[in-house]
């Protein structure tokens, strides 16, 4: 998991624990995960701004819910993660 990956989903869930460590389990494997925060990582960056923690988090458990679909394409993660924005109104700007 990159470093901007790590940073980016312990914000999400206080300082303590990645967002990822949700996908933990059976469902994932450790290359998943790493794929998971790799697609967070690539969706945040498409942003101008980075949005509030709780619009992160949406975001994330986006991915992790197309992800147990059996998803690994990043680019369809990073779209879905994307999308919540979307639904939402708010446009990203690339």
């Amino acid at each position: 998991m990159s470093m901007c990956s790590r940073a980016m989903t312990q914000t999400v869930v206080g300082h303590t624990l990645p967002v990822f460590e949700l996908a933990r389990g059976p469902a994932f494997d450790s290359r998943a995960i790493e794929l998971l925060g790799e697609a967070l990582d690539l969706a945040l960056q498409k942003l101008t701004l980075l949005p509030p923690l709780i619009v992160q988090e949406l975001m994330a458990n986006q991915i992790i819910e197309l992800a147990r679909t059996g998803e690994r394409d990043v680019n369809r993660l990073q779209d879905a993660a994307i999308g919540v924005l979307v639904q939402r109104g708010r446009q990203p700007e690339c």
